[in-house]
């Protein structure tokens, strides 16, 4: 009785893990992302921004957060009303199928990730090499003179962008060098 109470995972360790693993997805997304335009993305993040990328990555796009969410939200649903699949079947495997239906959940999560970051990535590297890329930002430098940008991504320390009409990505410094980013609609 006391090795099966040793077994149980509680929520603070599920909590703990699933904050583990959406860290790593938000850095390997962010890594294939920015690897569409030649970009180590790790040389430009401080400690921070690897910490807060899985946020930053759900948080950014009301599509991804609802996708995520129903998929936790089935995730939880099953382990809450499908009891059975947490019990030993009668032949002794202890939980093939909850295990199963566990890790099917986690690389569906993973699939989900990977094809953001590739999808964004070949989908503005597509932009760039045709120079279609739409300005959705203006730019204001410390030397008072301002530019129209398609901003790529940005965190604490760099902005990433690509001027208008450019066939490259910027990496710029923010302190010192931008003194406003002003979203403008992108037409």
């Amino acid at each position: 009785m006391q090795a099966e109470s040793d077994q149980k995972v509680g929520l603070q360790e599920c909590l703990s893990l699933g904050y583990i693993y959406l860290l790593l997805l938000g850095i390997v997304s962010d890594t294939l992302f920015y690897n569409s335009f030649g970009i180590n993305i790790l040389n430009y993040s401080s400690i921070l921004d690897v910490l807060l990328s899985p946020v930053k990555l759900v948080a950014g796009n009301l599509i991804i957060l609802f996708a995520l969410l129903f998929i936790l939200g089935v995730l939880y649903l099953s382990m809450r009303f499908l009891p059975r699949l947490q019990k030993p079947a009668q032949d002794g495997t202890q939980g093939f199928i909850w295990n199963t239906f566990v890790f099917g959940s986690a690389f569906m999560v993973f699939c989900f990730f990977i094809g953001i970051g590739l999808g964004k990535g070949s989908k503005i590297k597509s932009q760039l090499a045709k120079r279609i890329t739409q300005p959705d930002h203006l730019l204001t430098f410390n030397d008072r003179h301002t530019e129209e940008v398609k901003v790529v991504g940005q965190n604490s320390v760099y902005i990433f962008y690509i001027p208008k009409n450019g066939s490259r990505v910027v990496i710029a410094p923010i302190a010192g060098y931008v003194s406003q980013i002003e979203h403008i609609d992108a037409n």
